[in-house]
């Protein structure tokens, strides 16, 4: 399709590049997060079958880094990461942040309730991948519990084998203080953070992290993981904690729950929040078709 139409430019805005595809094209990566945990743990398919994909999935993103004209990637963390591991030039690489939608107004958090959660709580929006960490932050909070802290854990995102395998494990170490929500409409969501104690973060990589700018524009205190991207996208307006130290993420919960510095941490999140914007990564993506395109054309008029 894209052969017939003879385009000037294709953007890909994800790793699986169409192989046979010979004009210009720009790529859009946002992690190697596939490449750091490549275990089957991370995955339904059995053994072979994961390794085989494994393999396809490793040429797939190849072809693309090698044979785009220009690649785009969302921080400077997975730049540095796309330079290293595959020997790009710096300069084939542009780093466009990603930004936030407002909040949808928030159901009433009554509406709630029957789901059996009571303030205080803190809160994680996403899946339940092993590489997020999620196991860990459950065994914190039930650290935390253990020292008299009375908190609850929410966990938001749409139930498939990973967080039905994470919501396993919760019960047989008798964590009743876990909540898994399931997926949440945009109002549920927005009255989800808006109630939150604080956000936590546990993840050991990261393409961006948008769930945290989220909690920011909700005013709620963010609790990160120091790896991956994440120092770099939320700045001085988080706090952090080792994501490998589960005696360190119990002690960021206990602390959540006193924390004398609060307003102040909300106040830095709703500051943070002014670096992100759609808009300029509109630009900033447009000046890359633009660059390419103009490549091609004085290629072209030398040939």
């Amino acid at each position: 399709i894209f052969n017939r139409a003879k385009l000037d430019l294709l953007h890909v805005p994800h790793f699986n590049v169409p192989v046979l595809y010979r004009r210009p094209f720009v790529v859009t990566i946002h992690d190697l997060i596939l490449n750091q945990f490549p275990t089957e743990r991370a995955s339904t398919l059995g053994p072979l079958l994961f390794r085989a994909k494994f393999i396809v999935y490793q040429f797939i993103v190849r072809q693309a880094i090698t044979r785009s004209a220009a690649i785009i990637t969302v921080s400077e963390n997975s730049k540095r990461e796309l330079t290293e591991r595959y020997h790009q030039s710096p300069t084939k690489i542009t780093v466009t942040y990603e930004s936030v939608d407002p909040l949808s107004p928030a159901v009433p958090i009554d509406v709630l309730r029957p789901r059996g959660i009571h303030r205080p709580y803190i809160l994680y929006v996403g899946n339940a991948y092993p590489h997020k960490n999620l196991e860990r932050l459950l065994d914190a909070s039930k650290i935390a519990r253990q020292q008299g802290e009375e908190f609850q854990v929410v966990l938001v995102g749409k139930r498939d084998y990973f967080s039905r395998r994470l919501e396993a494990y919760a019960k047989e170490q008798g964590m009743n203080h876990v909540i898994f929500f399931g997926f949440a409409s945009d109002a549920e969501l927005s009255a989800l953070y808006t109630q939150a104690i604080a956000y936590f973060f546990p993840s050991l990589s990261e393409g961006f992290g948008l769930p945290g700018l989220e909690a920011m524009q909700a005013g709620v205190p963010v609790w990160a993981s120091n790896a991956s991207c994440l120092p770099e996208v939320f700045g001085p307006a988080a706090r952090y904690f080792d994501p490998h130290d589960t005696a360190s993420i119990a002690a960021s919960i206990e602390t959540a729950l006193h924390d004398t510095l609060r307003s102040a941490m909300i106040t830095a999140g709703f500051d943070r929040l002014q670096r992100f914007s759609w808009a300029a990564m509109a630009k900033q993506t447009l000046t890359v078709y633009q660059e390419v395109y103009a490549r091609s054309q004085k290629k072209k008029s030398h040939s």
